[in-house]
Order: C-alpha cells, then sequence, then structure tokens
C-alpha cells in the first residue's frame, strides 16, 4: 500500500545551472534556464524571484524559466521558487554571481555551491517510515574567483537517521529504502 501513495504523491522539482561568473565586467553565460520536473500530476501555478511573482521569464507552457544575465547585475543571489495553485507543493533554486570585481586584492575566495540544496523524502506523518525506495543527490560545484575548480575531493560524510549518504566523484547522494523509519537528530 505505501508503494501505491507514493505513486500517488504530487511534488515539483527544479534543475538547473547556478552560477553566472563575471570576468573584466562580462557575466556569462547569456542566460541560465531552470526546468521544473512535474511529478504525478502536479502542475506550476507561479514562478517568483526573489519573492516576487514573474511572468515575464517564465516559458508559455509555465515549464522552466530563463533568467538573462543582465539580470545579475545588481543582484549577487537570487532565490527563484515556483509553486502549484495551492502553493502547498513548492521548490526553490539560487542563482549566484560570482564575480572578480569585489572584495580587497589578493587571495581569490573559494565558493562553494550545492546543486540540490534541499532535499525531501517521502515518509508516512504519524511515523516518519518511509514510502519507497528513494535517491537524491547533490552535486557540488566550486569557483575559486570565478575559476570553476574539479580538483577537489569530498570528505567522508557518516550516514545517520535511517538516510544512507555516499560520495561518487563531485555528488552527494543521499538514500532511504521502503519501510525504513527516519528518526530525529537529537
Amino acid at each position: 500500500q505505501l508503494n501505491e501513495l507514493n505513486d500517488m504523491v504530487q511534488s515539483i522539482e527544479l534543475v538547473g545551472a547556478q552560477a553566472f561568473t563575471e570576468t573584466d565586467g562580462v557575466i556569462s553565460p547569456s542566460s541560465i534556464t531552470i526546468n521544473a520536473n512535474c511529478i504525478n500530476g502536479a502542475t506550476i501555478s507561479k514562478w517568483y524571484i526573489d519573492n516576487v511573482e514573474n511572468t515575464s521569464y517564465v516559458s508559455s507552457d509555465k515549464l522552466s524559466i530563463t533568467i538573462p544575465s543582465s539580470y545579475m547585475l545588481d543582484n549577487n543571489i537570487v532565490p527563484i521558487k515556483v509553486t502549484d495553485s495551492t502553493g502547498e507543493l513548492y521548490d526553490l533554486h539560487t542563482l549566484y554571481l560570482i564575480s572578480d570585481s569585489t572584495g580587497a586584492k589578493g587571495d581569490d575566495a573559494y565558493t562553494v555551491i550545492l546543486q540540490n540544496e534541499n532535499v525531501s523524502f517521502s515518509v508516512d506523518n504519524s511515523s516518519n517510515t518511509v514510502l519507497s525506495d528513494q535517491s537524491y543527490s547533490s552535486t557540488v560545484q566550486i569557483f575559486q574567483g570565478t575559476t570553476e575548480r574539479t580538483d577537489f575531493t569530498i570528505g567522508e560524510i557518516n550516514s545517520a537517521n535511517g538516510i544512507t549518504i555516499s560520495v561518487q566523484d563531485r555528488t552527494v547522494i543521499l538514500s532511504v529504502k521502503n519501510g525504513d523509519k527516519i528518526t530525529e537528530n537529537n
């Protein structure tokens, strides 16, 4: 029965790049498109940029939003949110501007971005029992100044509270198994 219930649970997941870079006053890429994956019949109602509803950058089918690089001229961090018609289903995505023109002269700063910074597992509300096998990943992206770095290693991350954590290259994977219980962190 739990598997049947999970097949009925609607959700929305936002996916797309997260970083614009500014070098010598030029921001690239020219735009970033964020796509909404609608699961089990979920539908998109509204998109928000900085908590303000936006329709001008949204595709006609409402399944994506394209943010031009010019939007980042006055913003270093831009939160994106999408909701269904009830406002109860939503997902968040953050865009960052990584620039070579701010801060004191010296060593370049490091910026760490998690592709998927928020994970929710489907569980029974009364028992916290996992409804089906589920796995989510978050790729780690690191910049030194405006240069993306790939020469890093993610250290060991301990699994806890019913959630299994593994690392593959630059990706952290969080998994749960059907029937397991997710416990609180004390």
